[in-house]
């Protein structure tokens, strides 16, 4: 019987671990594709799939225009006022990657400044994803993160320093 009980109680504190773990709406995930942005994507991906809900917590969204100069293999994108250099020849493939990433995320989440929300990445490359997040519902997700999780599915905010443009690793 005192073997059972034992049993009993490991598979209890399993269970009620388990209970414990945060859990996001995953249907809220928006997929982003670094690629897709750094290919003349941001002010599409912006305007459709980001803005719907943006406008949830900011009266005046920010207009995202490009500037694109083919003949120069040249991509940069605005948003109030700040400028922001996507592609360029000096600019590697894997850097326009991380350099849209880190533009799109920062348009967004500048305007969320006042707000309790921010716009997460999840991921990177093809599979970039992101969703909007109270802060305590990020922290309350990375906190309930198995010590299993590896670093880069840990949400971030992205950043302008290469190589990993702020996701964790």
């Amino acid at each position: 019987m005192k073997r059972w009980g034992w049993l009993l109680a490991v598979t209890a504190c399993f269970t009620s671990v388990h209970a414990a773990e945060p859990t996001l709406n995953w249907d809220a995930m928006i997929h982003l594709d670094a690629e897709d942005l750094a290919e003349e994507g941001i002010a599409e991906h912006y305007v459709q799939d980001v803005l719907p809900t943006l406008r949830q917590y900011v009266a005046q969204p920010l207009e995202v225009s490009e500037q694109l100069d083919n003949n120069a293999a040249i991509y940069n994108v605005s948003a109030g006022g700040q400028q922001y250099a996507i592609s360029s020849p000096q600019i590697s493939e894997a850097d326009s990657w991380g350099r849209a990433t880190w533009a799109f995320f920062d348009i967004v989440n500048r305007q969320l400044s006042a707000s309790d929300y921010r716009f997460y990445a999840f991921y990177n490359g093809n599979d970039l994803c992101g969703m909007f997040l109270t802060r305590q519902a990020y922290q309350h997700y990375v906190d309930g993160l198995s010590r299993m999780s590896r670093n880069t599915e840990i949400p971030y905010i992205p950043t302008a320093q290469a190589p990993w443009y702020g996701q964790p690793h």
